[in-house]
């Protein structure tokens, strides 16, 4: 559903955002998110992050300390590991682009 109904800058911000999530080292906040969304897409968005992730990162949530989460914790389930991937893909014979 979201790679159809996102954009691609958007699909690719949230990769970022997953990324962060599952690999800090301390929780990430609302401010920092935003600071490190713009040093990536380069462009300032007009709405907050909090709004943002009311509205187009539906994957996402704030708790009450501004921490940017998972709205589901099963949600890191769902989400395919590369490596997982790439053997899945090398068992059917097919090669996993890099991009």
């Amino acid at each position: 559903m979201l790679n159809r109904e996102r954009s691609p800058r958007h699909i690719q911000e949230m990769n970022h955002m997953i990324r962060w999530i599952t690999y800090a080292l301390d929780p990430v906040t609302e401010k920092p998110a935003t600071s490190l969304l713009y040093l990536v897409s380069g462009e300032i968005s007009l709405r907050p992050l909090a709004d943002q992730i009311r509205t187009k990162y539906l994957l996402f949530m704030l708790d009450g300390k501004s921490h940017v989460e998972f709205r589901s914790s099963k949600a890191l389930e769902a989400i395919p590991h590369r490596t997982d991937l790439t053997k899945a893909n090398k068992d059917n014979g097919q090669d996993i682009h890099p991009g």
